[in-house]
């Protein structure tokens, strides 16, 4: 017996595989038992296989009435569809057949072990003091349903519901569009809904012109969460690092923000959201002297104004907090300068405004990191010249001085 030798099984012929997916989802025991020995015998070109009640009871070791208990629960969780089927017996007669049992896919039962869940999730969170929540629903829903299909639209509301009766804010990423829902729920505060700052992660990334068209076109519709503020602009830092994970074919390895330094921080101004992030990572950060714009700013601002723009071309923005004003300035791929009247601002009241510029040699493709920080004292009736290298910006800080 010692001696016989152990003849190695063909792991497609005598195994079959069962999600490990299947562990996560909270099923009974007899559930797992169940959906296992359906994979056993489904044909594997249709995911589908015909048996009856008592043959898996016999062959599980349960009785009729707890396959049916627990067939129904697998049906229940989204793992299983059954279908009555008919036979014909010899004398003609129409009888009831097994059911037809068909495996579905495991991400379907994911998205609905996710909603079932969601509620505990969210009171969890909220007991622990927790208040706001980010979402994401990156690749695509179940059963190949689109994020703006009636199944996504569904879903986003029934969340954005559940989270109200919490008192749970929202920034949603991969969301429907913008429709006013904010007017009814409002602690649905930003999401995303366009392309934003990690399209430049895996792809040729955003144009320079794309930040001069959104606040044209899908800012219209409400706060965009586009998450700006990278300072490695030529990833320099990450992208010959081994953590480094190829995302998708797009991803040729040469991946890079196309702006500069100064417009990373006007954005912060321009792409309106109640909610900014800090997209770079933080040893990126550390005793830069750019990050006080961010350290400074407040994007829970109480008034908001457009200074000058045209679609695709250029853009300025001020935004009021408090008692702060923060401008924000950007251009395409084309330099400028963009004379800016600072009427604004409160009048009879001196401003220490810290200017964060472009570099005087900067340009978006080669040499995105020069910038300056300057400051000066400046009044309602004064008017800057914002000097914008290609692909460039300028970002502004306006604080009230006490004299």
């Amino acid at each position: 017996m010692l001696n016989t030798p152990y003849v190695k099984k063909d792991t497609i012929k005598n195994f079959f595989p069962v999600p490990n997916a299947v562990f996560d989802l909270g099923l009974h025991h007899m559930e797992i038992n169940i959906y296992a020995y359906l994979l056993r015998i489904e044909d594997r070109r249709t995911y589908q296989c015909l048996v009856s009640y008592p043959t898996i009871a016999r062959k599980l070791g349960i009785s009729v009435n707890t396959v049916a208990k627990y067939v129904a629960a697998l049906e229940e969780h989204g793992l299983i569809r059954t279908e009555r089927t008919e036979i014909i017996t010899r004398d003609g007669l129409k009888r009831n057949g097994c059911l037809r049992y068909t495996i579905l896919p495991i991400k379907n039962a994911l998205a609905l072990c996710y909603e079932r869940q969601m509620e505990k999730a969210i009171k969890w969170y909220t007991d622990k003091g927790i208040h706001i929540l980010k979402t994401g629903y990156a690749g695509a829903f179940p059963d190949g349903h689109s994020h703006h299909g009636q199944y996504g639209v569904n879903h986003y509301q029934k969340v954005v519901e559940t989270a109200a009766r919490y008192r749970m804010t929202l920034d949603a990423h991969e969301p429907i569009k913008d429709t006013g829902i904010r007017r009814t729920w409002p602690n649905m505060m930003t999401r995303e809904g366009a392309r934003g700052m990690e399209w430049n992660a895996w792809s040729e990334g955003n144009p320079p012109s794309h930040h001069e068209m959104l606040p044209f076109t899908r800012l219209l519709g409400g706060p965009m969460d586009y998450t700006p503020g990278t300072f490695d602009i030529l990833f320099t830092q990450t992208k010959d690092s081994p953590k480094r994970q190829k995302w998708n074919d797009q991803d040729k390895g040469n991946s890079r923000v196309n702006t500069t330094l100064a417009k990373q921080l006007a954005n912060w101004v321009i792409l309106y959201s109640p909610l900014q992030m800090a997209s770079d990572m933080i040893e990126h950060y550390k005793g830069h002297p750019a990050f006080r714009f961010f350290r400074d700013f407040d994007p829970d601002c109480d008034e908001s104004r457009a200074l000058a723009g045209e679609p695709g071309e250029f853009v300025a923005v001020v935004r009021k907090a408090k008692q702060n004003y923060f401008l924000g300035a950007s251009t395409n791929e084309e330099p400028r300068v963009l004379p800016v009247s600072l009427d604004f601002l409160e009048k009879g009241k001196t401003y220490k405004a810290i200017i964060y510029a472009d570099g005087e040699k900067a340009d978006w493709k080669t040499n995105p990191t020069e910038y300056q920080i300057t400051e000066q004292e400046v009044t309602a009736d004064d008017t800057l010249n914002i000097r914008m290298a290609a692909g460039g910006g300028q970002a502004i800080s306006f604080m009230p001085l006490q004299k």
